[in-house]
């Protein structure tokens, strides 16, 4: 009889917390599950952890890479097309799910018939808190939208977390094939997770709760040129929306002010890092120049800050120095506010 679940979840040097992380999946008050772990060559006992664990559960099957990709993208995939579930549910190595997690799920997906089943993120330091304020809102028990719906809550902002969500086999293994023969960032999986919202008929949603751990160490935050990743993302967003849902979608339209808004965020984090040009390399340089010259005026002017629109507009003017003028007149106007 073929397992229903398959837990999919990507591991590099998890020994601190990938214990606890099974724990909760063998605390699932539903049993019909396995849990597929991708070790990327882990340098610290996570996959020794996990092999003791795979010994006393059969349920549990520890899977490596041949070598270190940089990136939770190629294993998940690899647990993704190696899992026999009918449905996946990625959990990722630091985090963990309440008990009754998988049996709400599953309730919400037999009642609704959702592709996709998407619960609420919530910070693990603080259980009581979503990762986002707006996810409380659109996490209601049993409401369903459409993919393309959903689409948009992610666009130009994360107004709902797609972490441990239920989602049909069969639809990522389609999204992979959308995905195609794109290089695999550091954050592919956010290209990836929109692909997959826009093959999905139907979403439903549940206050179940994930517990989302923040790494001090994501590439979010660490000194290095995948921290500019985003920029890449953004540009496929743009190019995806246009060739999914046309140039005058609202799709096309949130792509562009999330390229926008990426844009700065560039500007600041290459002001607040001090990074140098040489340290940046031409790829980013480059990147940063492609990523503006992508920005499509027409669509953004009422959808952004007319102060921002202006200073990028202004292609022969450093951004940067603006950018910090404009953030010192605004810590200014709010000193004197307070």
């Amino acid at each position: 009889m073929r397992t229903r679940i398959s837990f999919v979840m990507p591991a590099f040097n998890a020994e601190a917390y990938v214990a606890e992380a099974i724990d909760s999946i063998e605390a699932q008050t539903c049993c019909d599950w396995e849990l597929v772990v991708v070790d990327d060559c882990s340098t610290d006992r996570t996959a020794e952890i996990v092999a003791s664990r795979a010994k006393d559960n059969d349920r549990i099957k520890l899977l490596r890479t041949a070598e270190p990709s940089g990136s939770a993208f190629l294993p998940r995939r690899i647990a993704i097309e190696a899992a026999q579930g009918e449905f996946v549910v990625a959990v990722d190595a630091d985090d963990t799910i309440a008990p009754d997690y998988l049996d709400r799920l599953l309730a919400v997906q037999s009642a609704t018939g959702a592709d996709e089943v998407v619960a609420l993120m919530v910070a693990y330091e603080h259980p009581h808190s979503p990762v986002t304020p707006w996810q409380a809102q659109q996490c209601a028990d049993f409401v369903v939208r459409t993919g393309r719906e959903c689409l948009r809550l992610t666009l130009d902002g994360w107004c709902i977390g797609l972490n441990g969500a239920l989602i049909r086999r069969d639809l990522m293994v389609r999204a992979y094939g959308l995905y195609g023969d794109r290089p695999a960032y550091s954050c592919a999986d956010e290209l990836l997770t929109r692909m997959q919202l826009s093959l999905a008929e139907k979403v439903g949603f549940t206050s179940a709760r994930y517990y989302y751990r923040s790494a001090p160490d994501s590439v979010t935050r660490r000194r290095a040129r995948s921290r500019f990743d985003f920029l890449l993302n953004n540009l496929a967003l743009l190019e995806y929306t246009r060739e999914t849902y046309g140039a005058e979608s609202e799709e096309y339209a949130l792509a562009q002010s999330q390229n926008f808004h990426g844009m700065f965020e560039a500007y600041r984090t290459i002001r607040r890092g001090c990074y140098s040009r040489a340290e940046l390399g031409e790829e980013v340089c480059g990147l940063i120049q492609t990523a503006r010259q992508a920005v499509d005026f027409r669509l953004l002017k009422k959808r952004v800050s007319p102060r921002y629109h202006m200073l990028l507009r202004q292609r022969l003017l450093p951004v940067g120095p603006l950018l910090a003028l404009i953030d010192r007149a605004l810590r200014i106007k709010k000193n004197h506010i307070q």
